[in-house]
């Protein structure tokens, strides 16, 4: 007998049974821009530029061209999927090239490239884990890299690597604690390398390194000016006649030019152009012939042309014009001549001489590209870089000097983004300038040239796609969250012509429309906290400022609401609350119910607690904790000091607060001052048990999560040599325990994406053995344990974006083999699979963004072919539905006609579908309807019931004592048509008898 039943159980399916996701709809087919990032570095090995870019596809990873189409490719995905590596500082040493890169299962560490994906690896992992040790200023030095870093006891230092772990060591450390000001390089003086460094004693000062300890020194405690690499044109140092000058401050003079020949007694100060503290700020010092040619701000605010060869009275005023981006190509040095208002674009070049200092050209006399700089590229005697002339856009220009001889190179890109300037560090490789630029459809592309209007032009179509969806390019995560207002979901999205504006849809394409373009055009409004209340919608969205807006989901009921301009929403009971004009509003979706009830010049920390908003205010002592149910008289503080983590958790809410005598330690609160109070000092005295970063927003997703409305589960450090490790609360001392050491031993195990879903939590963590990957609990230690190893051995799957449905857990997952993919779990590696191969092969599809409307779950994903867009899939596709097929009741185990009594701890198998083939249970059955009678001989405890390959459940199905028979019904799940029975430890001996009367399938 069949009958259908909807339930919530995990079902064994094998990969590729459940129906796909669905594309909701392609919303944008024509808009291929993708997302604005200020810098990429370009830097030549041989005759191949490497660079960072992002092709949508993928986050901002390592490129590589050889100024072919067909040579151009991404040297490898170093953070899986469309999260970014940001590969920076980029360095060459011979052949090889180093970067500094994030991978997911370690923080910013130093890293190398042959230009091949295999020969693309880590190189120095300065402190494990996901903190990173954020290597900066890579220099090479006699065929060595060194570089400054952050050490693992919190102090910075200068290191110096062969390319291998073994061969990277500690030169010198600076200072013993976090500095201030970063370890920079100058330039290279005679066998050794002038730096800026802080020791923590002199705080900036000129220091030099011949890459041994004994010739890392102080040279003279002047504070050099910090090199702006990001930013060509802005170099503050030049070599000369054995010398190097350099932009310094003595802490008298200002900011002013120095020199020096590596020595104390050889360093000294120029010329104090500007007597006095305030300095002339010397930037883009440029080397022609017998002299440096630089700019200086002798006034306050103007610029001008200057000189030296090398004396006090050889340091003269050139001409008084606005320079700025000095380079040299050939025998001229060329500069961007400022006009008021920095509007124009004017070409200069000189010879070092107030005649020879000439106009060469006026490209635009009142442009918009005035963002930041030309970005001046030398190219033999010529001069490249990019301009707009106010008609074409930002085009490719070269010059040779002369007006005539000034012109544009091509016509390449589109003129959408007027105020772009798209600098980066470009770099010539191979005789081909490598640069980036927007190209004619609107999308981030790379172009070379080779000087010449035939040589210029695009090198490839590395961003093909249009994606209706932006994500944050320096997060990989989506700039808006979607939000189910009544079963219609809103989102933000693109349709290639209304730009960034609000959405939605029920599911279908034809259902699936723009709501309203608020700003016209192809700007977009780009809305933020869409949050629902009631039958609308509040969100921000940018006009000409952050304005509050409601919507119902149709355009006649999209519209601003009141003048407020809010930072931040978030909804608790029957009202939403903002932050605005430094003050905290609550409104009930009409005018007559907005009302401001609490002011402050910042609040932040918003979060529900039933009826009420639980935040930080500032006030005369520092943040504190306050609550709020809508009203003047029920906002009032509640004490607890810099509160962070606020968790609701059934009737009452978790946070980490300081007082006087302890640092972040866990507090909870029922709504009162009486009912606020610290819960333990996890790690006794001033210290904290609770990490809270400075910058929390930028960091990993480190949130709390409930379990079962009674329990908080969090990450702590106890100080007891464990580490950080997962501990959780049910609001007492003697119930707040560390629940387990998933990384043995002092190391943390790093926890990331706490998540609550049905009588379990999941979350992501690194046990030293397995790499950063799915663990879930039930509360129990030894409910405690890793779901599945989806990346064998220490690498990682680097699990983001955990979303339950039900029992389910759905989640962006990588291997390897299918790249960043759609995973779900019921917390047992036999119910963990891939859901779906949305991106073919090895590309990945970054699912990321689930929501729940109506009945379906919605997420945003891409198949490497139609951008980012919306994706859905029926929740009871993710959950489980079944069929129930019913049995002639019929034995499938008694231990005592078969076996003898269960072994505690020892689990034993039974073949379900093909042990007692007499009970009809096919080889399809997912679970069993079952009667389990467990019979004690000694001692006490119980039987659990499981799938096979499943972790030990955290209770017994039944439980029984000596002498005693217990019986009770369950359901079974099944892995590859058996399940295991375990005896809990505690338990002597039992029998145990076991009928069937059903399966699903």
């Amino acid at each position: 007998m069949r009958e259908t039943f909807s339930y919530l159980i995990a079902l064994v399916i094998a990969q590729g049974v459940l129906a796909q996701p669905t594309l909701v709809k392609d919303i944008n087919t024509t808009d291929l821009r993708g997302p604005f990032l200020f810098a990429s570095e370009a830097t030549r090995v041989g005759d191949v530029a490497l660079f960072g870019f992002s092709d949508n596809i993928h986050g901002h990873e390592l490129w590589r061209s050889d100024g072919t189409a067909g040579g151009t490719w991404m040297v490898k995905d170093i953070c899986p999927g469309v999260c970014p590596s940001f590969p920076v500082e980029l360095v060459a040493v011979g052949s090889t090239l180093y970067f500094t890169a994030l991978e997911g299962a370690h923080g910013r560490e130093l890293w190398k490239t042959d230009g091949t994906a295999a020969g693309t690896m880590l190189v120095h992992d300065g402190i494990p884990g996901i903190v990173g040790s954020q290597p900066i200023s890579l220099f090479e030095l006699d065929g060595h890299l060194l570089f400054a870093a952050s050490t693992s006891e919190g102090g910075h230092a200068l290191w110096i690597t062969d390319g291998t772990a073994p061969g990277t060591r500690l030169l010198k450390l600076f200072c013993p604690e976090d500095c201030l000001i970063d370890t920079f390089p100058l330039a290279r003086l005679g066998a050794a390398m002038m730096l800026g460094a802080d020791d923590g004693a002199h705080q900036l000062a000129l220091w030099r390194t011949d890459g041994t300890e004994a010739g890392t020194v102080l040279v003279k405690n002047v504070a050099p000016m910090t090199s702006s690499r990001f930013v060509p044109g802005y170099i503050h140092f030049a070599l000369l006649a054995g010398r190097l000058y350099f932009s310094a401050d003595d802490g008298t003079s200002g900011f002013e030019l120095w020199s020096t020949d590596g020595t104390e007694a050889g360093t000294a100060l120029v010329k104090d152009i500007l007597p006095g503290a305030q300095g002339t700020q010397p930037t883009g010092l440029t080397v022609l012939e017998d002299q440096i040619l630089f700019s200086a701000s002798p006034r306050a605010g103007r610029l001008a042309l200057w000189r030296t060869d090398g004396t006090a009275e050889g340091t003269v005023l050139v001409k008084d014009v606005a320079a700025s981006e000095l380079a040299r190509a050939g025998a001229t040095v060329y500069f961007r001549g400022l006009s008021q208002g920095l509007g124009a674009i004017l070409l200069w070049k000189t010879d070092g001489t107030s005649e020879g200092t000439v106009l060469v050209k006026t490209i635009a006399p009142a442009s918009t590209n005035t963002l930041l700089t030309l970005g001046f590229t030398p190219f033999g005697d010529s001069l490249l870089f990019l301009a707009n002339d106010g008609t074409h856009g930002l085009e490719p220009w070269a010059s040779d000097g002369t007006e005539l001889g000034t012109v544009p190179l091509a016509d390449l890109s589109s003129n959408d983004w007027p105020g772009f300037n798209g600098i980066d560090l470009r770099t010539v490789a191979g005789g081909l300038w490598n640069y980036r630029n927007l190209d004619a459809d609107g999308s981030m592309e790379m172009f070379v040239s080779d000087g010449t209007p035939a040589g210029t032009r695009q090198l490839t179509e590395i961003n093909h796609q249009a994606s209706a969806f932006s994500t944050e390019p320096f997060l990989g995560r989506l700039s808006s969250a979607p939000a189910n207002l009544n079963g219609t979901l809103l989102f933000q999205a693109s349709d290639g012509v209304a730009g960034q504006e609000l959405w939605k849809t029920d599911g279908t394409a034809a259902g699936t429309n723009l709501v309203a373009d608020i700003v016209p055009g192809a700007g977009g409004s780009y809305l933020w906290s869409l949050t629902p209340l009631g039958s609308r919608a509040l969100f921000r969205a940018s006009s000409q400022s952050s304005q509050l807006w409601t919507s119902d989901g149709t355009p006649s009921g999209t519209s601003r609401f009141t003048f407020l301009e809010p930072s931040w929403l978030a909804r608790a009971g029957n009202f939403v609350y903002l932050e605005s004009g430094d003050s905290l509003y609550r409104t009930d979706g009409t005018s007559a119910g907005t009302a401001a009830i609490h002011g402050s010049p910042s609040i932040g920390q918003a979060t529900p607690f039933g009826s009420l908003l639980l935040f930080a205010s500032q006030g005369s002592g520092g943040f504190r904790l306050w609550r709020t149910d809508g009203s003047l008289p029920g906002t009032f503080e509640l004490g607890a000091a810099e509160p962070a983590r606020l968790t609701w958790v059934g009737s009452n809410a978790f946070f980490a607060a300081r007082n006087d005598s302890a640092g972040n330690e866990l507090w909870t609160t029922d709504g009162t001052v009486a009912g606020t109070v610290q819960v333990k000092d996890i790690l006794p005295g001033p210290g904290s048990g609770i990490r809270i970063p400075d910058n929390p927003s930028t960091g990993p997703q480190v949130a709390w999560a409930g379990l079962d409305g009674r329990f908080v589960l969090f990450p702590a450090d106890a100080g007891t040599g464990t580490g950080e490790e997962l501990w959780i609360s049910d609001g007492t001392a003697t119930g707040t325990f560390q629940l387990a050491d998933i990384h043995p031993g002092p190391s943390s195990s790093e926890i990331q994406w706490l998540t609550g879903a049905a009588h379990k939590a999941y979350f992501v963590a690194n046990d030293g053995t397995h790499g950063r990957e799915l663990w879930t609990t039930d509360g129990t230690p030894a409910g405690t344990h890793l779901v599945a190893d989806l990346v064998a051995g220490e690498g990682s799957s680097l699990p983001e974006h955990l979303w339950p449905v039900g029992t389910q857990l759905l989640y962006s997952a990588f291997t390897p083999d299918g790249s960043r993919e759609l995973w779900t779990t019921d917390g047992d590696a036999v119910g963990t699979r891939r859901l779906a191969d949305i991106a073919p092969g090895v590309l990945p599809s970054t699912p990321q963004g689930f929501t729940a409307s109506g009945k379906q779950v919605y997420f945003v994903a891409t198949d490497a072919e139609t951008g980012f867009e919306l994706y859905s899939i029926p929740r009871e596709q993710v959950d489980g539905s079944a069929d129930f097929y019913t049995l002639t009741p019929c034995r499938l185990v008694d231990t005592r006609q078969s076996g003898g009594p269960l072994t505690p701890g020892l689990p034993r198998t039974v073949d379900a579908a093909n042990t007692a083939g007499s009970c009809g249970i096919p080889s399809t059955a997912k679970a069993l309807a079952v009667n389990v009678t467990a019979i004690g001989l000694a001692g006490q405890g119980g039987v659990a019931l499981d799938r096979s390959g499943s972790a030990p459940p955290g209770t017994n199905t039944v439980s029984v004592s000596a002498g005693q028979i217990r019986a009770g019904s369950a359901m079974v799940r099944l892995g590859d048509g058996s399940f295991v029975a375990v005896a809990s430890p505690e338990t002597v001996s039992l029998h145990l008898v076991v009928d069937v009367s059903g399966y699903y399938e």
